[in-house]
Formats: C-alpha cells, structure tokens, sequence
C-alpha cells in the first residue's frame, strides 16, 4: 500500500470518513471504472473488543453483500487486504443521497418522481428479505440515487441474515438511527421484515411531506412519541398528496407489525401499479416539494425546518399550498417568523459506554417513567440508542483478496399443479356457483361443516376450518380467477368460480351453501388421506437439516438437496396442505405443512432435523 494506492486501486480522492475508516473514489484499473474503496484501518488507542466488533460488522456487510445481487443494491467487487488496511470495493453512485437531495437547493422532485424513488426502494428491501436479509437502517443517507434518479440501497453494516447468523447486538441494544426506528425496536425487541417496513414509511413519509412524521429535538420527546403518539396525517400536511401513497405509507408505519404489509413485495408491486397509472392517465401530479419547507438530515435522526422564503412572499405563490396549511400550527409558526439553525441533535455512537452514556440513559429513563403515558413497565428496561455511524461503515474478511461475488440462485418456488378447469359436466352431476368477485378472497360458511375444501387439486381442509374473520382462517388469493371444489360423502360436489379483482366491490365473499344428497365427483380427500397441519406458514420454509446431501420431497417430488437449498429457502405460493419429506440414507422424516398467506403465525418456517 501506498499513499496513492490501496491494493490494484489508484486513490483519486477522498469521500468520506469516519472513527475507523475512510471512503475514497478510486480507479480500478483491471476493467478502466470508478469505484467506491470503503476501507478498514485500526486506529491507535482503538480496544481489542472494539475493533474486534468492527471487523465481525465488516465480516457481516461482506456476507450479506454476497446474498444480494439486484439493480437497486449497491453492487460489490471484492473484499480484501493491502498491508493492515482491510478493504471493499464496490460500485461508485454520483448523483448522492436522498438525504442530500431532499435538503439540497436543485430541481425538486415531482410526485411521480418521489413514487418511483420509493417503489424502487421497496424492490430493494423485498429483493432482501426474500434472501433472508433484514437492512435494520433504512434511512434517507442510506439510499443512494444515480446521475438519472434511479434508487440504490447501501450499508447493510448492520444488517442481519435471519438464519444461520450469529447476532452482534447486545441485549436491550438498539441499532440503527433513531427517528427511523419502529415502536418495537426501541423496546429493545429484535427486529423484523416488518420493522424494515416501518423504516422505509417514515422515510416515504419524510419524502412526500417534507418532515418526518415525529420531528423532535430531543431524543427522549422521539421515544415517546414513537412509542404512544400518531403522526399528523399526511393529507393535513399536503391536500394534493394521493390518497392511494397515503394509504400505503399508513400501513407501513402502523405501530403494530401486524398491521403493516406482510412483506415489502407486496408495498412495491402497489407503487409500480400507481406509478404506471399516472403515467397512463397523464396525471398533472407534479408538483415538487415546497422549497420554503424542507428536512435538514443531519445523521441524527432529529430534525429542523428550514424556511429559506419569508412567510409574506409564500402566499403569493398560486402553485404551492401555503406553508401554515402543511404544517402543524407550531410548526407553521416557526417557518413564518424564523429561519431556524441546524439542530446538532444527538450524537452518533457505534457502542454505548462510559459514564455519559449511562448519564444520558438515566435522564432518559427518569423522563420516560415521569411521562404520563401507559404502564412504564412497558418501556423498560432502558435501551442504548445506537445510529449508525456517519461516514463509514467498514467491512473485513481475510487477508486474501477475494474472487468477485457471483450472483446467488433465486430462490425456490414450488408451483403447484395447475388448477382443474372448470369441469363440462351435467349440472345433474356437480353443482355450480358464481361467479364470485372480491378484492382478496373468500371464507366458507358451508354446511356440513365437514365437507372438504379443495383449491384446484390441492386440498385446502375442512370448511369449518375457513370460517372467515373471528371464526376460523380467511383465504386470501391472489389476482386472478380460482377454481374451489367443496366435497362431501353422500353429498353432490359444489364448483366455486372465484375471480379476485381489485376493483370488486367486497373485500371478501361468503361461499354459503348446503351441499344436497347425491355422488360426489372428484377426490374426498388427497392421496394419504386426511392431513393433519404439523406446521403452518405463510409460503417461505428455510432449511436447518444435516445431513446436507438430505433430499428434500414435496409432495413427492424431488425439488434439490439441503446443500443446494439452505442459502434460497423454498416458496410455496398456493395456499392448502404440502407434504414435505426429508430423505437420506434409509430414513425419511414427512411432515404435513399448511399454507395461509396472511392467515398463519409463522410467516417463515424453519424446519430443523439431523438425520
């Protein structure tokens, strides 16, 4: 290593820096491309345990970085060492931040714009949790865009792979930067897919208001209000918003996971369609973000109004609302009389420690238990607030320079058998019913409660387990027309025509019908009999088996090995009843595995065995 060289990289200048590392924009000679060298370097004075912690950070960026392969994830080269510099090259991303732009003085950004940044966004974190990857720091800083607006997610320093990793974060230890954090990681609570969801809505909220949805100056005000406040909706801020981002950025930042989207999939595929139906209609929504009104990111997740036009020249101004009427009166009031300083918030910490750490924590938890709010038991123990750092995020493997990553297999999905198309058969043999339309399924109020429910071929269960809301499960389709046979002994076959559409007019539809004596048509049951769920999940099965030549069978079919699948995981996307079978050697291990998109308590299951 040289001072102008780091490795077969020519340094041109520096980008970043932070307590252990530094960010140049290099040049890599071998392929005549610009590219970003995050670098890793102990500092003198640093701990054993505290450079210790940011080598396994960069072990786990580097790890995670070879999981994710996608357009809007920051792509990386190579990992390696030159001297006592431990470095990683990656893809270099001009255009900056979303936090930089969104405080910048250029052009501002349209609704159709800020749609496109945040469908693209979305797509990223779904590419990532579909691989088992929770970020954990969604956050403007961390979402890069190129020279022509295109989004591309970084820092996955903190990052987590759900299976199969060993946690670096300490108990009652938060990570990430605060005023992006959902309601159950500052309790201390491990992170989920949905916390990402939560994250990535205060950032949309941030993006289409100009303000977060809790812009406090104070760490210990963000906590409570995070935890036991709603933020000022965003219609109130800004009447021209669409009602249909509204709804969306609402679900995510529910304070009960359960109420968000169950997977950011789902929030991306609503964005693409809403940004295409703008498109397509020619919409005029695009107006940009009020420059007179706009976030100042500082890294601290805190945050001040800026107000760069005086409040008696807004008024004049007939294409943008009026700042009083998009802010909250208090708010309104500081834009109209003063141009506020850049809040210096709170500082960022990687690890809390020493004594003032523990004096901020006590403060904080005395105003937490003052504070007249819900059971305080509910807000203990205190937890270390821990952002993320503000420059660098360093990453470490070995001191061996590492091939390029190669693309991860997508993972796999099991398709099930195609659906029996609706029978030419005499009325006198089987009884119709529909068509049926709703926004998102059915449940069946059938009697005898018994009778059997197939989707298709594939075996569903009983009636009465699919009672809808309050009574039994709910099943919940996708868009599309399905085909539902209802059976019984001695009774006539019933074939439901179900099409789910997002325009119909009920969200779900009742099937109730009594089946009436005569011969049933097809199957009462599926091949083996009646099954019983030993496990139930939402679609997504991850592999904890040895040993890894272990075949795995569905429904008697061979998909792969535990070698060629525990990095993918395997999808099942039609709901009903799988029989997953573990074969090696002379045993074989079959459990029966029901799929309830939304419906069931697991939404991945991991299926553990040594054989």
């Amino acid at each position: 290593m040289s001072e102008t060289t780091i490795g077969r990289y020519r340094l041109i200048r520096l980008l970043g820096k932070g307590s252990s590392g530094e960010v140049f924009l290099a040049k890599d000679p071998s392929f005549d491309r610009e590219v970003a060298l995050k670098t890793l370097v102990r500092p003198q004075g640093m701990p054993d345990e505290k450079f210790d912690e940011e080598r396994a950070r960069f072990n786990r960026e580097a790890k995670i970085s070879g999981r994710l392969q996608h357009p809007n994830i920051i792509s990386v080269f190579e990992f390696g060492q030159d001297a006592e510099r431990l470095f990683m090259a990656m893809e270099y991303v001009s255009g900056g931040s979303l936090a930089s732009r969104m405080g910048a003085q250029v052009a501002p950004l349209t609704v159709l714009d800020r749609i496109r940044i945040t469908q693209e966004t979305a797509e990223a974190i779904a590419h990532a949790h579909e691989r088992g990857v929770l970020h954990r720091d969604i956050k403007p800083a961390n979402i890069l865009l190129t020279s022509d607006g295109h989004v591309k997610v970084s820092d996955f320093g903190i990052g987590k792979i759900l299976h199969g990793d060993a946690d670096l974060t300490a108990q009652g230890v938060m990570l990430g930067s605060p005023a992006y954090m959902s309601p159950e990681q500052i309790r201390g609570e491990k992170a989920t897919f949905q916390s990402d969801i939560y994250s990535f809505g205060v950032v949309a909220y941030q993006l289409f208001s100009g303000q977060k949805p809790f812009p406090a100056t104070s760490l210990t005000t963000l906590l409570l209000q995070i935890l036991h406040e709603d933020p000022p909706s965003l219609l109130e801020i800004d009447p021209t918003i669409p009602p249909e981002v509204v709804a969306i950025v609402e679900r995510c930042i529910s304070k009960d996971p359960e109420n968000r989207y169950p997977a950011a999939r789902q929030v991306s595929e609503e964005l693409r369609k809403l940004a295409a139906a703008l498109e397509t209609a020619g919409s005029p929504l695009v107006e940009a973000l009020p420059a007179h009104v706009q976030a100042i990111e500082d890294g601290t997740g805190l945050q001040t109004v800026k107000s760069d036009t005086p409040a008696s020249q807004t008024s004049s101004k007939k294409h943008l609302p009026d700042a009083s009427s998009r802010l909250s009166k208090s708010q309104a009031q500081m834009v109209a009389t003063s141009r506020l300083p850049r809040s210096k918030g709170i500082p960022t910490l990687w690890v809390a420690g020493g004594a003032s750490a523990a004096a901020v924590l006590l403060v904080i938890a005395g105003l937490l238990v003052r504070a007249r709010r819900p059971d305080p038991a509910t807000l203990a123990p205190p937890v270390t607030v821990v952002p993320s750092p503000t420059a660098v995020i360093p990453l470490v493997v070995t001191p061996v320079v590492v091939a390029p990553v190669e693309t991860p297999p997508p993972p796999l999905t099991f398709e099930a058998d195609e659906p029996d198309p609706r029978p030419d058969l005499d009325p006198g043999i089987v009884r119709y019913l529909g068509p049926l339309e709703a926004r998102r399924g059915v449940y069946f109020g059938v009697q005898p409660g018994e009778a059997r429910v197939f989707l298709g071929r594939r075996f569903l269960g009983l009636a009465r387990e699919w009672m809808g809301p309050g009574k039994g499960r709910t099943l919940i389709l996708p868009i599309g027309r399905h085909w539902a046979r209802i059976a019984y002994p001695g009774r006539k076959d019933i074939i439901v025509d179900i099409t789910i559409d997002k325009q119909a007019e009920a969200e779900f539809e009742e099937i109730n019908v009594i089946l009436v004596n005569g011969k049933p048509w097809g199957p009462l049951s599926p091949p083996g009999g009646y099954p019983r769920a030993e496990f139930e999940t939402q679609g997504w099965i991850t592999l904890s088996v040895t040993p890894l030549d272990t075949k795995i069978l569905i429904d008697g079919k061979l998909v792969g090995t535990v070698e060629e699948l525990q990095a993918q995981g395997i999808m099942l996307k039609q709901p009903g009843f799988y029989q997953v079978s573990l074969v090696a050697a002379r045993k074989r291990r079959t459990y029966s595995v029901l799929v309830s998109p939304e419906e069931a308590p697991e939404k991945v299951l991991e299926l553990k065995a040594d054989l």
